[in-house]
Parts: structure tokens; C-alpha cells; sequence
């Protein structure tokens, strides 16, 4: 069972793997970080654009944070600048974990419901469902 603890767990450990990730991403040249690797967002600063900007989306849907500009096809493009990017990300990372932080248990329960972009409609999920699914990919803490 997900719980309030868990949500903390995993909001900190989602900033330690950003912290790797980026710490590795910014050992490469621009051009390396922007190269077309044949990933499916292209280049690692592409894909790095997108986590952020699905980041961003979801807690919109979870917190009422503001919901990024554009669709997926716009998400790679978020920022160009690498060393924005970096910021915008950290940044970010505090907003989650500030969230989860003030998160209680009440708020773990009950339905989601939201509209996708991506398939054009209202979604609706029972959180129950959704947290059996983390709990299934989850690490213990």
C-alpha cells in the first residue's frame, strides 16, 4: 500500500536520480547532449525537455501546478538553453517534494480525473488502482 511516507520516499529519490542523471548529461559537449541519438525524443536534451515537461503535466493533475505550454510534440523544445534546463529541473524537483511533503492521506484515496491531451478526452482513475501499479514498480525505501 502506497502512504504518505512512500510519496516522500519517492519524490526524493526522483530528485537523486535527476541529480545523477543531469550530473552525467553535463559531463558531454552541447552538441553531444543534442546529438540525434535514434532515441524516441531524438537527442538526451530532448528527452530530458520531455521528462520535465511530463513532470510538470502530472503534478498539474495531482497538485494544481500550472500546466506547461504545448503537447508532447512541443515538450522536447521546453528550454534550449542547457543551463536553464538544469534550473527549470532542480527547481522543479523542490516543487514536488515540497508537494509531497504537505500531502495526507485523504488525498491518496478517492478518483483522479483529468483531461488528456493525448487522446483527446476526460480520464478517469480510481487511486487505488494507480498506487497497486507504483507500488508493482516500486523500490523499497
Amino acid at each position: 500500500m502506497i502512504d504518505v511516507h512512500y510519496v516522500q520516499c519517492m519524490a526524493r529519490y526522483n530528485r537523486w536520480q535527476n541529480e545523477n542523471l543531469y550530473g552525467a548529461a553535463d559531463t558531454l559537449s552541447d552538441a553531444e547532449r543534442r546529438r540525434d541519438r535514434g532515441a524516441f525524443f531524438g537527442s538526451i536534451h530532448a528527452t530530458l525537455n520531455h521528462l520535465l515537461w511530463a513532470d510538470r503535466i502530472w503534478m498539474s493533475r495531482l497538485a494544481g501546478t500550472p500546466c506547461p505550454n504545448g503537447g508532447i510534440p512541443e515538450s522536447v523544445a521546453l528550454h534550449s538553453d542547457w543551463d536553464q534546463l538544469k534550473r527549470e529541473r532542480k527547481a522543479f524537483d523542490a516543487v514536488v517534494i515540497d508537494w509531497a511533503d504537505r500531502l495526507d492521506a485523504a488525498s491518496l484515496a478517492g478518483e483522479l480525473a483529468y483531461y488528456s491531451g493525448a487522446i483527446k478526452r476526460e480520464v478517469s482513475r480510481i487511486c487505488s488502482t494507480i498506487r497497486r501499479i507504483i507500488a508493482a514498480r516500486s523500490i523499497a525505501c
